[in-house]
């Protein structure tokens, strides 16, 4: 069985990204994004001729660079495409519960709850909250938002994982399954985990039928039994559209998470002291604030800091 995507028929594509697999420091976030429109999937619903703001068309690129005028842009973006779904009001941790599958952090990281769930009042870096200038650009162009879902990990739940022999792919996969399992879709297109290829043990395993179409380094396509494809895009973020949106609204919820743990630590910045990577010198300086934090409030390090 195949679905037909007829001209003129709306077809649900859900786009689904992960933002912070490497670093040391902060959550892993893993953001899926529903989106309708019309057409088909990969050819219709790109990033191509469209002229988002915010920088959003160049999404992890733009975003890449660690300045204020690129923060209070990504903060823009992700308001405004949460918008969707209503006013923006309350905290950052409010917002993140609003789309969060698990609300809350490990019991025994209670007393570093703030920092995966900021409290800060919205917004954070801007003095405003935004328009719907996205929100607009995509209904012109035939798109509309019809849900926004949130996987996060927390550092104590990557390592309890890892210790069980779990691998990077198979906790990522994960949250991949539970974000497919959720939303009603028609497509799903998704980030590649890595340079893996092969994803259809990963796909019967959480819908019981699928069968390749296609796998390579760059695309690796399956149809499930009930006709619905999935396809898995090498920097799919940076060619497909709700992938690019997930991928903002991820990367926005691990800087705020990465503003707090900074704040925590002693550096009062604007922005995040560092990105969580290791080789990030801010990082450095970040970690070791954070471990002397840590044992004056007697928080376990697993609390704060994923292993490999």
């Amino acid at each position: 069985m195949k679905l037909v995507f007829e001209s003129g028929k709306p077809v649900r594509v859900l786009g689904i990204d992960e933002v912070g697999l490497g670093p040391s420091i902060g959550p892993l976030m893993i953001v899926a994004v529903l989106l309708e429109g019309t057409g088909e999937p990969l050819y219709e619903f790109t990033l191509e001729g469209l002229k988002l703001p915010y920088g959003l068309t160049e999404s992890k690129r733009f975003f890449r660079q660690r300045s204020l005028d690129r923060f209070q842009a990504l903060e823009m973006a992700a308001l405004d495409i949460l918008s969707f779904s209503g006013g923006i009001f309350g905290s950052a941790c409010d917002l993140l519960e609003r789309f969060a599958l698990r609300s809350g952090v490990p019991a025994q990281c209670r007393k570093a709850a703030q920092l995966f769930c900021p409290p800060f009042k919205l917004p954070v870096w801007t003095d405003r909250l935004p328009g719907q200038r996205v929100l607009d650009v995509l209904k012109t162009a035939g798109y509309t938002v019809l849900g926004v879902r949130i996987r996060y990990f927390t550092p104590l739940e990557w390592n309890q994982k890892r210790e069980r022999g779990e691998s990077y792919k198979r906790i990522v996969l994960e949250g991949f399954r539970d974000l497919l399992t959720l939303l009603p879709w028609d497509t799903a297109i998704l980030g590649k985990v890595g340079r893996e290829s092969r994803y259809l043990r990963f796909l019967r395993k959480a819908f019981g039928s699928a069968r390749p179409l296609r796998e390579s380094s760059r695309r690796s396509s399956y149809r499930l039994a009930d006709g619905r494809e999935v396809h898995f895009l090498q920097n799919a973020d940076e060619q497909f559209l709700p992938v690019a949106l997930a991928s903002v609204i991820a990367k926005y919820f691990r800087e705020l998470s990465m503003l707090a743990h900074s704040q925590a630590a002693g550096f009062p910045g604007p922005i995040p002291k560092g990105s969580g990577y290791r080789h990030d010198r801010g990082t450095q300086a970040l970690e070791q604030a954070l471990r002397k934090w840590a044992q004056e409030k007697e928080i376990s390090p697993d609390c704060l800091f994923r292993k490999r």
